[in-house]
């Protein structure tokens, strides 16, 4: 037998494994549960983030999603990516997180800048400080320092 079939039996035997474990931690999980889902588009992700709302309790979001969620709520994302036709499905989805209990969380900070270039000028700020002529980028590390989780919460999702 070569070394390039032990090697695929090895990679599928630990694939399966990744893939066993995975399911028994969503079927039966340790609390509190939490997940992080990102991405650009909230239409990509309905589905993921309606069935962990049964799961959860506790769901951050990021990526480009998160400004449909920003500007569901009423805050200004600038020129940042939004999904017009979703703001009401994601303030459906921010209610049924509510009423289930579900702790859904956005970051508490961006970096914003003056264009979508890399040589833009940009800087961190809080979420509820964009203005229409500036793009939000990215999310920064500071939403986990800043205290967007308890101490205890985060240790215990570890």
């Amino acid at each position: 037998m070569s070394l390039f079939i032990l090697l695929i039996r090895l990679l599928l035997v630990l694939l399966c494994q990744e893939l066993d474990y995975l399911v028994g931690a969503v079927a039966n999980p340790k609390k509190p549960f939490a997940a992080i889902v990102g991405g650009s588009k909230v239409s990509t992700k309905i589905g993921v983030i309606e069935s962990l709302l049964n799961t959860v309790d506790i769901l951050l979001l990021g990526g480009g999603m998160i400004f449909t969620f920003y500007k569901a709520q009423g805050l200004s994302v600038g020129s940042s990516l939004v999904e017009e036709d979703k703001l009401d499905l994601a303030k459906s989805l921010m209610e049924k997180a509510k009423a289930k209990g579900v702790s859904l969380l956005l970051p508490t900070d961006v970096v914003i800048a003056d264009k979508f270039a890399p040589d833009a000028n940009s800087k961190v700020t809080i979420t509820v400080i964009v203005v229409d002529s500036q793009w939000c980028m990215k999310v920064k590390h500071l939403s986990v320092w800043s205290g967007l989780f308890k101490a205890d919460t985060y240790d215990s999702c570890r």
